[in-house]
């Protein structure tokens, strides 16, 4: 199989589990153990197989059994993991991603474990090697990040490095972001209850770092989460932790302003700008289409320095008007209709009042501080 075919048959597996088909998902599961001559996850399968069709059996005989949630659930997951791994495999040789590529490099070198590696690293931030330091923390992230499935005794050592107080708060950085860039590859429960005890950390980098990390793994694989009671556990104990919710809540508006953000950049690029140009051909030799395109500052836009033809401005106001207030907690304008009539004196174009307000040919600009 290629890789683009091992990716699409992964992603049918995934899309049956997604929907609860077990059935569709075993063949789906099949058919890529066979195609990718990964025989070795073979016994694997059929015993999943083999724990659904007693399920079954027992289901039609009318056996009542409490535990046949938790054991179908268990299955579920079992399934997504072992799809994980099948993929994995299939593709590590071959993969041009950086994340295999990583992973190949890494694995011609010596090996080391993360608590040699830890106890390296304390030897030279303590000795003021900071080049040294920073090679092995460089070390330390590619190795979390491009690692398969953890086993507990390597979680409990990278657990260690995260609550070391003695290293600096570059490392728990560090472990958070390889963390949650592994998740991205493959769904890992030891790695996710890590980023829950990175979330209690006494740094607060860090532990932001790793809420932002714990909200896009929750929601890349929030059909898979729910299978996991431990998760639930650990984030209704995150929850009881004061101001969650406001950071919470924090963190999920920001990621809409990111996204606004991208749609505001393209609408300057592709609709304004360019109707701009087309309307005042002298004004292209005034604007540098670089100061549209900053990386804008969610609490301020400047908008003093950009001297605006009084026609062109009043023809696009509106337009204006609505990019800008996608920012929340930063510029608000109010266009109304009466102010698109031409203003007789320039100075009416652009005044300060005494209110920290702008007016730009009768429309009102609230600075929101």
């Amino acid at each position: 199989m290629t890789l683009q075919e091992i990716n699409k048959a992964y992603n049918r597996i995934v899309g049956s589990l997604d929907s609860k088909e077990l059935k569709n998902a075993f063949d789906s599961l099949q058919a890529l153990i066979a195609g990718s001559r990964e025989y070795s996850f073979q016994d694997k399968l059929n015993e999943l197989q083999d724990t659904y069709k007693y399920m079954l059996r027992y289901r039609i005989e009318g056996a009542k059994d409490p535990m046949q949630e938790q054991i179908y659930n268990n299955l579920q997951a079992s399934t997504y993991e072992l799809a994980d791994s099948v993929k994995q495999k299939a593709v590590a040789v071959e993969s041009p991603l950086s994340y295999y590529s990583r992973r190949r490099s890494l694995n011609i070198q010596p090996s080391l474990t993360y608590k040699q590696l830890h106890d390296q690293l304390f030897l030279e931030h303590e000795a003021g090697k900071h080049k040294e330091s920073d090679a092995f923390n460089s070390l330390i992230f590619n190795k979390i990040w491009v690692s398969s499935f953890l086993k507990r005794e390597e979680a409990e050592d990278i657990r260690g490095m995260l609550h070391d107080n003695a290293l600096p708060f570059t490392t728990g950085s560090q472990i958070v972001s390889a963390l949650m860039l592994g998740l991205q590859e493959a769904f890992d429960r030891e790695k996710i209850l890590l980023l829950f005890d990175a979330a209690s950390h006494p740094n607060e980098e860090v532990k932001v770092r790793a809420l932002i990390s714990i909200l896009i793994t929750l929601y890349t694989y929030r059909k898979r989460t729910q299978l996991y009671p431990q998760i639930a556990d650990r984030l209704a104990a995150l929850a009881e932790t004061p101001g969650f919710i406001k950071t919470i809540r924090t963190i999920i508006l920001r990621f809409i302003l990111a996204r606004e953000t991208e749609k505001i950049t393209r609408k300057l690029q592709d609709e304004i700008i360019p109707e701009m140009l087309k309307l005042s051909p002298k004004l292209s030799k005034k604007i540098n289409r670089r100061c549209f395109f900053p990386s804008f500052n969610s609490t301020e836009v400047a908008v003093t320095d950009i001297q605006f033809d009084c026609q062109l401005f009043l023809c696009h106001a509106i337009d204006l008007a609505q990019v800008l207030d996608t920012f929340a907690g930063g510029v608000r304008i109010k266009v109304h209709k009466p102010a698109l009539r031409p203003q007789s004196s320039a100075a009416n174009r652009y005044t300060t009042g005494p209110e920290n307000k702008q007016t730009f040919g009768g429309g009102i600009l609230d600075r929101r501080d």
